[in-house]
């Protein structure tokens, strides 16, 4: 990790701002948070009874054959009818292969024109590979086109919550697990399981996530690095409890880093 900061440090220092500040300010917090407790009591929640009226009732739990896990999309989905459902370890192989044939056409390719485009298609892959694509660019010998490569992902690059969601017969999304360097996570608060009934707005209402669409929910979900989103969480019965446990959560928005399964 002391690697990626001085990485990070160094891209902080060729743009100024932006998603190297956030990467940085994330890997420095995500170390804070190891030495901190993993939760903090409910008693230090804020008082909600204002909203207390809005909230739907307990969801039903769920059995375990009516779980069907959905991923956040990174692209837009093809038609149910002629969706398929490739193997994930092809898939991956696809874009490293592609990924390396881009950087053999940019060792070869004098024109800087052609230079640029090619930089910019590579900066692409920070929805793919984010600390890969980091590296990348980092290692870019000209510094205009190291520039160039890294305002190119500034502006490529996603941030949310930093969670992959699924649905299940409640209706409601569910937290599959965190990404890493995870906004959501670092809260120290939410576990893979809970639910994120909703959100609440600016004017204090609680907009449902229920019977959205995981592209609806994404939609809400995603912003501006360093914005704040405040959640409403349920947590189902477990060892004993009969009863659900839910709370908000304010989380900061921060860089998504996207990896890939190797």
């Amino acid at each position: 990790m002391n690697i990626r900061v001085i990485i990070i440090t160094l891209i902080a220092t060729a743009l100024g701002t932006g998603v190297a500040y956030q990467l940085l300010h994330m890997v420095l917090q995500s170390q804070v948070a190891k030495e901190a407790p993993v939760r903090e009591s409910r008693k230090t929640m804020p008082d909600r009874e204002e909203r207390e009226t809005a909230r739907p009732e307990p969801l039903p739990r769920p059995t375990p054959t009516s779980m069907r896990n959905v991923d956040i999309p990174l692209a837009e989905a093809a038609p149910p009818a002629t969706r398929k459902h490739p193997d994930p370890a092809q898939y991956w192989e696809r874009q490293a292969k592609r990924f390396n044939g881009l950087l053999e056409q940019l060792a070869r390719e004098q024109n800087p024109s052609r230079r640029k485009a090619l930089i910019q298609t590579l900066a692409g892959y920070v929805r793919i590979d984010t600390l890969g694509t980091l590296d990348w660019a980092m290692g870019l010998h000209d510094p205009l086109e190291q520039r160039a490569a890294l305002e190119a992902i500034n502006q490529s690059s996603l941030s949310g919550i930093g969670a992959r969601i699924g649905t299940d017969d409640t209706g409601f999304p569910i937290i599959r697990e965190t990404t890493v360097l995870s906004a959501i996570a670092a809260t120290g608060l939410v576990e893979p399981g809970d639910y994120i009934i909703g959100m609440v707005n600016t004017d204090g209402q609680l907009i449902s996530f229920e019977h959205l669409s995981i592209q609806q929910v994404v939609e809400h979900l995603r912003g501006p690095a360093a914005s704040e989103v405040q959640l409403h969480i349920e947590r189902l019965p477990s060892d004993g409890n009969n009863e659900s446990l839910t709370f908000d959560v304010s989380v900061q928005r921060s860089l998504l880093v996207i990896q890939p399964p190797y």
